[in-house]
């Protein structure tokens, strides 16, 4: 690729001679939105690790924070952003997104901006690996820019965390006091998920995996992703009831019907066994039943079962009884007794019932002339005696398989009828579990379910962030991993309720709805039920005068009557001169009654006097003069 240098060198004075040359268009506000879903095509501006140092501003290094931008020059030589990036002093890939038609298209130049706390800012140098033109699904790398002052916004008051909900990118006074932010690490400002890879509307952190299949033995009513639906049946083609669609071994199988054959035959080669007592019937007569010594069909070296038969016979009185035992003949094809070393397996039937028997034999023992030799194991042994101290009835025969090693281990079962056919393996067989083990086909209890573990914590529960209700988590958790993060803080979470509470997260059902109103006693117009007063803007205090509108005193703006209305003002002193027996209110008219002549042309005439007192005297004139 050829390498250009790309390198804009001014002094200041020139540089700011140029913005005031530029048209007007150039230096407004530059608009920073775009819509990716427009384009075409797109190509890749890259910052590599080696070059982080060399994006500043000023010389400065650029702050995290800060954008970076791609520009070009539109039909009215405006700027148009045509992709940006939120610099975090990492490695990082501008977008450029380019359209055929009305937007930046093959061939098209391009020029890269910054915006940090309302300042934007122009290249004033700028190095690359290529041309800066745009080239659909090409990539150039950015290897060195410097950026300096272009213009600055008005002062406009916001959210200037870039992690906030309502971050506003304009804003070039901080106030981060209103930023709001997702309720939940893993949610979007929208109340969408942050992750969902399926689209299915759950957050990945809350996928629960299990199985959706209503026709599953596992089905799990909370289960969002399927996985692991365990079909029990059996499995094992030999059986009769072999389940093609089965996946899980639940010893259903059904196999042929062994049956004991208690015909016998009596071959060349025998053993004597003597039987002392008998335990677990009803009786202890041995009249009473009869007991067999029985062999498998199969020889030893065979691995297939095909029932049991009888090879010995039996004779008894009631507190005794003996059998005769006989080996499988030799020259024979076919099995017809005991072969050498061959485990005896005991028979009892008693009223028409057959039934399971152990033996414990008696030692050989000293008889004073020498050893009575005894055979105390429970396999054939020809020409041998055995005495059975008891013989002890456990049950009812059950065929099955009676191996404990095995999936199909039945441990009521007391004969085997080779249904023994998976080794089981213990472990977790629960998919959802941490420790899940594919191999494990028997259950041990072991299952580990990490997650919150303490249900104080949001984490624990199934959380509803639009509802901010929880419920309770379908698998609970028994493995802490450290995810318990933020406390169960429970409230009214319902903004328009009158005690919501901006600190909780799970709604309480205590939310009380807003009642507008005075809620101050000592106001006019007191609500006894209302909440809400914005701080007394709604109370009306007493006002008291007279609210009767005929009467001559009215107050217009009274509200409480204090009974001083009046209908006829005037004098109301019984005394005074122009007293008003109908006044219902004394206006300060009453006039004080002063007596004297009131005539003019009287010799005592009184200027002040208002009420005359018959004193008058007339003017006699004549010489005074004693």
């Amino acid at each position: 690729m050829n390498r250009k240098l790309i390198y804009i060198t001014t002094y200041r004075a020139i540089f700011f001679v140029l913005l005031i040359l530029m048209p007007t268009a150039l230096i407004a506000q530059l608009d920073w939105s775009y819509n990716y879903s427009d384009s075409d095509n797109v190509m890749s501006l890259g910052i590599s690790e080696l070059s982080i140092d060399q994006i500043t501003i000023e010389g400065f290094a650029f702050p995290i924070g800060g954008v970076l931008g791609v520009f070009y020059l539109d039909d009215n030589n405006e700027y148009v952003c045509a992709g940006s990036s939120i610099w975090d002093y990492q490695s990082n890939v501008i977008p450029i997104w380019g359209q055929i038609e009305g937007g930046l298209s093959e061939g098209g130049e391009f020029s890269l901006f910054a915006f940090v706390n309302g300042v934007t800012y122009s290249t004033e140098s700028l190095v690359l690996d290529g041309d800066n033109i745009f080239s659909p699904y090409g990539h150039l790398n950015i290897e060195s820019i410097n950026f300096s002052y272009y213009s600055t916004s008005e002062d406009i008051v916001g959210c200037m965390d870039a992690s906030a909900c309502n971050y506003d990118f304009y804003a070039t006074v901080e106030a981060n006091d209103t930023c709001t932010y997702p309720a939940l690490d893993y949610i979007n400002c929208d109340g969408s998920c942050e992750s969902d890879y399926d689209n299915d509307g759950i957050c990945d952190i809350n996928e629960i995996l299990g199985c959706t299949d209503l026709n599953a033995y596992n089905y799990n009513i909370t289960a969002t992703e399927n996985y692991g639906c365990l079909y029990p049946g059996c499995i094992d083609e030999n059986a009769l009831n072999f389940n093609s669609e089965a996946n899980t071994p639940d010893n259903s199988c059904e196999y042929p019907v062994f049956e004991l054959d208690w015909a016998y035959d009596n071959t060349d080669q025998d053993a004597t066994i003597a039987i002392s007592t008998i335990t677990g019937l009803e009786t202890n007569n041995f009249t009473d039943l009869v007991v067999g010594a029985f062999y498998t069909n199969s020889f030893l070296g065979d691995s297939i079962y095909t029932g049991f038969s009888c090879a010995s016979s039996y004779s008894a009185d009631p507190s005794f009884a003996s059998m005769t035992v006989y080996a499988d003949e030799v020259y024979t094809t076919d099995k017809d007794g005991f072969e050498f070393q061959e485990e005896l397996t005991y028979i009892v039937l008693y009223n028409g019932q057959e039934y399971f028997a152990t033996a414990s034999y008696m030692e050989s023992f000293d008889a004073g002339w020498g050893t009575f030799e005894l055979i105390s194991d429970n396999v054939f042994t020809s020409y041998s005696l055995y005495i059975i101290e008891e013989l002890n009835v456990v049950g009812p025969v059950l065929f099955g398989c009676i191996d404990p090693l095995y999936v199909e281990y039945n441990v009521l079962a007391n004969l085997d009828n080779g249904t023994c056919s998976i080794l089981a393996e213990y472990g977790c067989m629960d998919p959802v579990a941490s420790n899940f083990s594919s191999e494990a086909n028997m259950e041990d209890g072991s299952c580990l379910y990490p997650g919150c573990t303490d249900s104080s914590y949001l984490e624990y529960w199934n959380y509803n962030p639009v509802t901010s209700a929880i419920s309770s988590p379908e698998i609970v958790p028994n493995l802490d991993d450290g995810t318990c993060l933020t406390l169960v803080l429970e409230g009214c979470t319902n903004p328009s309720s009158y005690n919501f509470n901006a600190s909780s997260n799970v709604d309480n059902d205590s939310c009380i709805a807003v009642i507008e109103g005075c809620t101050d006693e000592t106001m006019f117009n007191y609500n006894e039920v209302a909440n809400t007063d914005y701080d007394g803007a709604l109370c009306i205090p007493f006002i008291y005068g007279c609210t009767d509108y005929s009467a001559y005193n009215y107050y217009p703006f009274a509200n409480t009557d204090d009974g001083s209305c009046y209908f006829i003002p005037g004098c109301t002193t019984i005394d005074a001169l122009n007293y008003n027996n109908l006044a219902d209110f004394d206006d300060g008219s009453c006039i004080e009654i002063i007596s004297g002549c009131t005539i003019e042309t009287m010799f005592n005439y009184n200027s002040e006097a208002n009420t005359d007192d018959g004193s008058c005297i007339p003017f006699i004139y004549g010489c005074t003069d004693a």
